[in-house]
């Protein structure tokens, strides 16, 4: 898998029209000042006509063309100037983030401008899916991936219909792992009329309490391994650290009853104003996923 120059976009130019959609010539620059893309718009989802990318050194990366809503790649080059896909036929390498710190990266096998062969997709590095594709139909094997490598599921194809399927457990011997998160901030006290604190309490057996927690029935199922729950608590702790009184707020793949029923027995580091012991508020998140 070879990296790509990574993008940095400095502007965009397009018309605009009500709603914000974007309508007629579109333009990308890096911070550098070579353009990066260029392209029709109809609107702020569809495209037409030629689009065409370029590197920073300012050297053509992609000739495709949008065709009655159609994507046709014409011909793709890498960075270092190789030909990868010729007249629709070749291999297709789109590297692109929407969040950061996550950098997704397609590489797909074309032929007549249509996928055909192995086509694998990565997420900063990792293989998450895998699929062999005939004529722009599933043909062959998918497979998608968890995070530690292993195989989530199996599908086999032929001219785009499942044949058959299989979901794995994310490992040979499954656990499930539980996480905090502690939250507070002195707006959510002021708006409900509490006090606040100079610091808010600190959980001091968080450990003894992850291992006391019984893990969702739903992680049982390995559909849901590649799956993280959370329960959400609201908790106020007296000024000698312990839990006096226990609310929930909101769970997601669990039933809130798992953590609810230990969260009594969490101890803290208790809160402290004016650099003296209070009695305060944390909001907890306990995040559930299976290893």
């Amino acid at each position: 898998m070879q990296g790509q120059g990574k993008r940095i976009c400095l502007a965009a130019t397009y018309k605009s029209i009500p709603n914000n959609e974007r309508i007629g010539l579109y333009q990308e620059w890096y911070d550098n000042g070579q353009l990066s893309k260029s392209g029709i718009y109809l609107s702020t989802f569809q495209r037409d006509k030629n689009w065409l990318e370029y590197y920073q050194d300012g050297s053509q990366k992609l000739k495709a063309e949008f065709r009655d809503g159609t994507f046709l790649i014409h011909d793709f080059w890498t960075e270092q100037g190789e030909h990868l896909l010729t007249d629709g036929t070749g291999l297709y390498i789109n590297e692109y983030s929407y969040l950061e710190d996550v950098i997704n990266r397609e590489e797909q096998e074309y032929k007549n401008y249509k996928r055909d062969g192995k086509q694998h997709s990565y997420q900063n590095g990792l293989l998450t899916s895998y699929q062999e594709m005939k004529d722009g139909k599933e043909h062959g094997i998918s497979r998608n991936y968890y995070k530690n490598g292993n195989v989530q599921w199996e599908t086999v194809y032929q001219n785009g219909e499942s044949v058959s399927s299989q979901v794995f457990p994310k490992s040979e011997n499954p656990v499930g792992k539980v996480t905090f998160k502690y939250l507070m901030n002195d707006q959510w006290l002021l708006d409900q009329n509490l006090p606040t604190a100079d610091t808010y309490p600190v959980c001091l057996n968080e450990r003894e309490i992850a291992l006391n927690i019984k893990m969702p029935k739903a992680f049982a199922d390995p559909n849901n391994h590649n799956l993280e729950g959370s329960t959400c608590l609201w908790l106020t702790i007296d000024k000698a650290g312990r839990v006096r009184k226990v609310d929930f707020k909101s769970a997601y793949m669990t039933n809130g009853q798992e953590f609810m029923a230990v969260a009594d027995k969490m101890k803290f580091r208790p809160a402290m104003k004016d650099g003296v012991e209070v009695a305060s508020f944390i909001y907890v998140i306990a995040n559930f996923n299976v290893e």
